[in-house]
């Protein structure tokens, strides 16, 4: 599998000195961390990413700063946690199997796209699996070490997003319903716990005593503006996490497909008025919201559309590219498939005492359930969130043995081969767009004389120009200092200056930029 990897990755060559989506920001937070040895937080991430930042800064302390660096710092983070991953499942699934789904993993459309990237999505998970990883080991051998392991890990998640401490609350969950009987046995998970309530504490009040805390970042302690909280917060919670279970469909398929013969046997036993009233809600809540999620944050996401996304945002000139192709639809049946699936797996569920379940189990659910919650508060609407939740379900599932037939394996290897081609062909297309649009600021700058700061090539290019100024988000898309543009299609007031082609995967087309040029 790691072959593979490393052969996907010579093809799409994630190299380049440039910016994907969002982690322009975070690279800000470690090129300052490098050059001056200070940790600083900018205007546009609202969680702690201290940890995040210093994985990156480790990186560039041994390679120099790029952003091709950063890229590598995030890879070598989540083949360790893929190590992790495919020895949990192997400890109650075959190899062969374990490899299928760890392959699905990475390979899955929302992982291989942040995979290639400095986001923030794929350390949080990471630290997050290692830690639980680790309490689990605890649970079965009661050896110390893993208690100490999975404390650490849980800090660093918790320092790259306050969500982590979901982590402590679970240890402490599962202790208490265990022990109910035995209170001097919860004296050391409510320990755990205050300790890292402290840590984060003691890092929101060393940063808020060092600068001004004019930034978006929401601490739990100390912030700039307080999260209201009322009843307000409950259908929240339910919105967002319907939305998440929806998005988290494709995670989820693999392993419902794999087991589809004995899934459907206990779906005819299942209790009818239960599996009616949860297909019934999921639909409901499919149908009322279909339009507002379906082709939006996902095709951004997934990487089909996320360059001209930018165009979008920055001038509102482009539509989303690929939303009428077959393949397209194709790729959004089976988020849904996995998302009506995951309805009837609830529906049909024999579910047993919390308190007769396994740790691992038991950690999982409290995990998930505790993460959807801070969701619901937090009001965040991004479906990369999910892939916190659709891999914690995976693991969730894939600690039970999994019972399948040769039809249904056949069933998961073709499916994963679709989404294999698609997550690495839009991959390499994302990659392909942005170089061009490097490539095209530079010759503007040598062969034109335009300078970078004249051209509006997306956000990517807009927010950081490698200094230490502070980034001013009141006018970030203006465009009223700009000679040229560059965009997908012609824009009123400004006149078709050059124009570039290249060949995309996803659809399979010659795409086009264009350089716009201000009418006079």
């Amino acid at each position: 599998m790691l072959l593979v990897l490393f052969l996907v990755e010579l093809f799409i060559y994630p190299v380049g000195d440039f910016a994907l989506n969002d982690d322009w920001a975070y690279a800000k937070s470690v090129y300052h961390f490098n050059k001056y040895n200070e940790f600083v937080i900018g205007l546009w991430p609202a969680m702690t990413l201290y940890s995040h930042a210093l994985l990156g800064v480790v990186f560039v302390k041994l390679f120099d700063f790029s952003f091709t660096v950063l890229r590598l710092a995030n890879m070598f983070l989540c083949i360790i946690t893929l190590f992790h991953l495919y020895k949990f499942f192997c400890k109650k699934n075959k190899a062969s199997i374990s490899a299928l789904v760890c392959a699905f993993i990475i390979f899955n459309p929302f992982y291989m796209n942040i995979f290639n990237s400095f986001m923030t999505d794929l350390t949080f998970f990471n630290f997050s699996f290692l830690a639980f990883y680790y309490l689990n080991e605890y649970f079965l051998e009661k050896k110390w070490h893993n208690l100490l392991l999975f404390f650490s890990f849980a800090v660093l998640a918790t320092l790259t997003r306050q969500l982590g401490l979901a982590l402590f609350l679970a240890y402490v969950f599962v202790e208490l319903i265990n022990n109910l009987r035995s209170p001097k046995k919860w004296i050391l998970p409510f320990v755990l716990f205050a300790c890292g309530l402290t840590v984060l504490y003691l890092f929101e009040l060393f940063e808020s005593s060092r600068f001004r805390w004019d930034w978006s970042y929401q601490g739990l302690f100390l912030s700039p503006t307080k999260m209201p909280i009322g009843i307000e917060t409950i259908p929240r919670a339910i919105t967002k996490t319907f939305m998440i279970i929806k998005n988290s469909g494709l995670w989820l398929l693999l392993v419902l497909v794999l087991t589809a013969p004995f899934f459907f046997e206990r779906i005819k036993k299942a209790n009818r008025y239960v599996l009616a009233i949860v297909s019934a809600t999921f639909g409901l809540y499919f149908y009322l919201n279909f339009k507002e999620h379906a082709l939006g944050d996902i095709i951004i996401n997934v990487g089909v559309g996320i360059e001209s996304t930018v165009d979008m945002l920055m001038i509102y000139a482009t539509d989303l590219h690929a939303t009428s192709t077959l393949l397209f639809v194709l790729l959004m049946i089976l988020f849904y498939a996995g998302y009506f699936l995951f309805a009837f797996l609830i529906g049909a569920a024999k579910w047993k005492r919390i308190k007769e379940m396994s740790p691992s189990k038991q950690i999982i659910l409290a995990i998930l359930i505790l993460y959807l919650i801070l969701i619901g508060i937090a009001d965040s609407s991004f479906d990369r969130y999910c892939i916190f939740f659709g891999l914690f379900a995976l693991v969730l599932l894939m600690s039970n043995t999994l019972l399948y037939s040769q039809r249904s394996f056949k069933a998961s290897v073709i499916i994963f081969a679709f989404i294999f081609c698609f997550s690495v062909l839009a991959t390499k297309d994302y990659f392909t767009a942005a170089r061009l649009k490097n490539k095209m600021l530079n010759e503007l700058a040598v062969n034109d004389k335009i300078i970078p700061e004249r051209v509006s090539a997306g956000f990517e290019y807009q927010l950081w120009d490698r200094s230490d100024n502070n980034i001013n988000w009141i006018n970030w898309d203006h465009l009223d200092d700009k000679i040229c543009l560059i965009t997908r299609r012609p824009v009123k007031e400004y006149e078709i200056f050059k124009t570039y082609t290249y060949q995309r995967f996803v659809p399979f087309k010659t795409d086009t930029f264009f350089v716009l040029k201000k009418i006079k």
